[in-house]
């Protein structure tokens, strides 16, 4: 749609709208006002003819209790005569209750004279009388004074009765008329008709107490009220009220169609007006639009025809009629802006392949170009190494420093890498011509790629691989706030660890996490032991291996060292992996040790452990087992609770059953150690601190926690009975356990120079391949049974003559 159309449209729209919402408003304001009109009219006119009945009945009342008085006075009623006719007064009649018999009477005209008072007249008169009261009657016909009210009021046993010609009601109402059809009704208190321009209604003294406001004003109520007449079928508006006493209402109606039309009368002069007003204004905005709109599509016409060039064109264009500086101003900057874009073209292409904070590529850009790089594979002879670098803790310089701290961090390390890339490349290119500059990249927060092509001597790569190790953990001004920083690398080298860029950033990534799990701060270059899966894929696997089954469960046994008796086993984990075949725990669990998976793990070896010796349990033998739990699984909010749950369902007895944890684990459980151990204690399991020796240990708080085993790490126990310093160590260690009342255990004994050693110095239980591997239960059950028949027949010796 083009821009002159719309503006029209816009124009109609705004133009129109508003005389359109005006002219409603105006025609609702002028209904409002006029309905408001009638209202005050309709209840003033109504109210006046009320009071007009007001005055009627009072005069009435009078004259009929003046008359009676008389005739029961039996004085002359002769004077009274003028003032019955002015009110329609047919005869008064003074008659004995009890005999019906007629005591008097006086008659208002001659012709009123020979109307004898029939029988069922005194029949109402005596319903109604009340004493010292006038009370009216409904309207009622008579032969020859058509319609007529009865008064009555009672004296002793007499009773008076006037008649009274409802002719004043249908004058009164006559004088009312206003509109086509607004005019005036009269009732009388139930409802039938005194008074209304339909005189058949009036004949036959219609009831019309069905309608709303009749009904309101047979309740005594005086106001406005809109209903439906039957008799102008339609909707009609009335005041009303009702006479106090007689109880008559007076209603004056008007139909509500008469009162739109008058409002439409009202406002067609507001129409005209706003009409002439919008056609004067339309010629002035279609003067304009053609103003605004020609130099417009001018200004378009040319960016289309610059669209279709490569370069663009500065523009000009002619001010319409009306010469319009926005205009003017537009086409003045476009053709700056056409001046800018050749220079913000460049600039966006930087940002695009770019990272905004070390200026390095970005990781888009570090994939166009390795692959641009493997793509001539094929067409020389190639090599090189892919170097995955993850800055270490670098989320802790964040939280500690702050964010833009931690971007001149970034900024640093990016620019000691380009440095030595820049170095190995001079280096590269000393040595062979024609070898592909060298790339590298920020490809993740805290994480940095190389690709070096050419370097493929395996004393260069790990020269080159130390340089970025140095470089990366080397003092500066920049890092001077930081007490200790550093990277663990990962290098893969191409074409032995893959030929593209997926498989060879994998590799990386996996020999970057073994450096990292290997201490930080050091470097790795990839070798198929490490595996091909990265830490997520390693947790994804092993997952899986737990629910379908590939994970099984063996125990070494653990021996007294001065009984030869068995003292328990500890279970220890073995994956049969369907392609790798079996893995044992040194080659996995340091990678999903931090993971979620790590708790189903735990989990998953205490429940089997559980179910395993209730097997040797029923075959015979009397050992407990013992399970090791992650630093992730002990430091659980649920792990207690569950593993005591876990115990009664499986009806296990815990004090068979032995929770081993590293002394790392035991101090960086975030405070919560003493309040699990304790918690462990009182539903009956035992705690060994396993790999003691090799980790840190707080002393102090060791000796406050309730601990009941010491499991002394392989490599204490290999250099002490060689080295008389770490067997120094070793006692104190021993010492201290005694102290404490820790039973001790020796991990890894593998001859019979370390069994006589740790006899010696008096260790309580000792485990390793000298006794048994790990076994199957079958194979566990057989082989117990064996070592007590051979302990018990003295055959098993293994020199502890030393011990005593």
């Amino acid at each position: 749609m083009r821009i002159r159309t719309i503006l029209l449209i816009a124009f109609l729209t705004v133009a129109i709208l508003p005389t359109a919402i005006f002219g409603r408003w105006s025609y609702n304001h002028a209904v409002n006002r006029e309905f408001a009109e009638v209202k005050d009219r309709h209840l003033l006119l109504a109210q006046n003819l009320g009071f007009a009945l007001k005055r009627y009945h009072t005069d009435l009342v009078g004259t009929f209790n003046s008359i009676s008085s008389a005739l029961l006075a039996d004085t002359t009623t002769r004077d009274l005569k003028p003032l019955m006719s002015a009110l329609n007064i047919i005869s008064v009649f003074v008659v004995d209750e009890p005999s019906g018999k007629l005591i008097a009477r006086t008659d208002g005209t001659v012709e009123a004279s020979v109307t004898p008072m029939a029988q069922d007249i005194q029949t109402i008169a005596r319903t109604i009388a009340k004493s010292g009261d006038v009370v009216f009657s409904n309207v009622l016909e008579m032969e020859r004074h058509g319609n007529v009210l009865l008064g009555v009021r009672r004296y002793g046993d007499s009773l008076a009765i006037a008649l009274v010609n409802t002719k004043y009601f249908i004058e009164l109402g006559k004088q009312i008329s206003f509109g086509k059809n607004g005019h005036a009704a009269i009732v009388d208190k139930a409802g039938n008709v005194l008074a209304h321009p339909l005189p058949e209604w009036v004949a036959s003294r219609k009831n019309i107490a069905g309608i709303s406001s009749v009904a309101r004003m047979m309740k005594g109520e005086t106001g406005i009220e809109q209903f439906y007449s039957p008799a102008l079928k339609g909707d009609m508006i009335a005041g009303l009220t009702t006479v106090p006493g007689p109880g008559w209402g007076v209603m004056i109606p008007q139909p509500v169609e008469e009162i739109y039309q008058k409002a439409h009368i009202d406002s067609a002069s507001i129409f005209v007006a706003l009409l002439i007003g919008w056609t004067i204004s339309s010629a002035f905005v279609l003067l304009f639009i053609n103003s605004l709109v020609r130099p417009l599509e001018q200004l378009l016409q040319s960016i289309h025809k610059n669209a279709q060039k490569t370069r663009l064109n500065p523009t000009s264009v002619r001010p319409g009629v009306i010469p319009l500086r926005e205009i003017l101003q537009l086409n003045r900057g476009y053709n700056v802006m056409v001046g800018r874009v050749a220079s913000a073209n460049k600039k966006m292409s930087v940002m695009a392949f770019s990272d905004s904070v070390t200026g390095l590529f970005n990781r888009k850009r570090f994939e166009e170009l390795t692959c641009e790089l493997f793509a001539d594979c094929s067409r020389k002879s190639w090599g090189g190494i892919v170097v995955f670098i993850d800055l270490d803790d670098f989320k802790q310089i964040n939280d500690i420093h702050g964010h833009r701290f931690g971007d001149s961090f970034l900024r640093a390390c990016a620019a000691r890498l380009e440095l030595l890339v820049q170095s190995a490349a001079r280096n590269l290119s000393q040595k062979s011509v024609g070898q592909s500059a060298p790339i590298v990249a920020r490809v993740g927060g805290d994480e940095f790629a190389i690709v070096i092509p050419g370097l493929t001597n395996k004393r260069d790569i790990h020269e080159f691989l130390s340089l970025v190790r140095d470089e990366l953990s080397a003092p500066s001004e920049v890092f001077s706030e930081i007490s200790r920083h550093g990277a663990s690398i990962g290098c893969a080298r191409y074409p032995q660890d893959g030929t593209n860029l997926d498989s060879l950033l994998k590799c990386a990534d996996i020999a970057m996490y073994h450096a990292k799990r290997s201490g930080k701060n050091r470097f790795e270059t990839y070798a198929p032991e490490m595996g091909m899966m990265t830490a997520a894929e390693l947790c994804v696997a092993v997952d899986y291996a737990i629910a379908h089954g590939e994970l099984v469960l063996e125990y070494q046994p653990k021996v007294h060292a001065r009984t030869n008796q068995i003292q328990g086993v500890e279970a220890l984990v073995r994956w049969d992996h369907p392609a790798l075949g079996r893995l044992l725990p040194n080659q996995w669990i340091p990678t999903i040790a931090h993971s979620p998976v790590m708790e189903r793990l735990g989990e998953w070896t205490i429940a089997r452990a559980i179910d395993d010796h209730g097997h040797w349990t029923r075959a015979g033998l009397e050992l407990s087992v013992a399970v090791n739990i992650g630093a992730r699984h002990f430091s659980n909010q649920t792990f207690t609770s569950s593993l005591a749950r876990l115990a009664a369902e499986k009806n296990f007895d815990c004090r068979h059953m032995e929770i081993e944890i590293t002394e790392d684990t035991l101090f960086a459980s975030d405070g919560r150690a003493d309040e699990v151990l304790e918690a462990l204690h009182r539903q009956g399991f035992r705690i060994s601190i396993d790999d003691f020796g090799t980790g840190y240990s707080n002393i102090a708080r060791l000796g406050q926690m309730q601990v009941d085993f010491l499991k002394i790490d392989r490599s204490l126990i290999s250099q002490a009975h060689r080295d008389d310093r770490v067997a120094a160590m070793m006692d104190c260690v021993l010492l201290m356990a005694k102290t404490l009342n820790c039973k001790t255990v020796a991990e890894g004994v593998e001859s019979q120079s370390e069994v006589d050693f740790l006899a010696r110095h008096k260790i309580d239980i000792l485990q390793g391949y000298y006794f048994s591997p790990s076994l199957t239960v079958p194979a566990l059950v057989t082989w117990a049974r064996q070592h007590e028949r051979a302990v018990a027949a003295g055959k098993f010796n293994h020199k502890t003559s030393h011990a005593a």
